[in-house]
């Protein structure tokens, strides 16, 4: 309750959410600046994708902390499982989620399997 008027303060997972809500609202369409040339098509890079969400999770008072839970590794296929924990700095509330990335890759099983850093 606030002092003034009596009415219940906003829930920390409500202003959590909000923040969340604000930064995918506030991120622009990115340039696409990469090029696959074999199959002919431009994407965004993970570079450019990483900035723009850095600065409006920053610029909305968001962190944001991966972690590797599990790996599992078999010939060339990984499956590798992540939590991914958003927090307000403001009210100290977190939101975590799992992501589960999966690669077949002869050349490095790992890195296909992994999320952006």
């Amino acid at each position: 309750m606030t002092d003034d008027d009596n009415t219940p303060d906003e829930a920390p997972a409500a202003k959590l959410w909000d923040k969340l809500a604000k930064v995918a609202a506030s991120i622009e369409r990115l340039p696409k600046l990469g090029r696959n040339t074999h199959f002919n098509y431009d994407y965004a890079t993970d570079g450019d994708v990483k900035a723009a969400v850095r600065k409006a999770l920053a610029d909305h008072g968001v962190a944001f902390l991966a972690s590797m839970t599990e790996l599992e590794q078999s010939g060339d296929h990984t499956l590798a499982r992540f939590l991914f924990t958003f927090g307000d700095v403001e009210t100290g509330c977190q939101l975590t989620a799992t992501w589960y990335g999966e690669a077949a890759d002869k050349h490095g099983p790992l890195m296909p399997a992994m999320p952006m850093d």
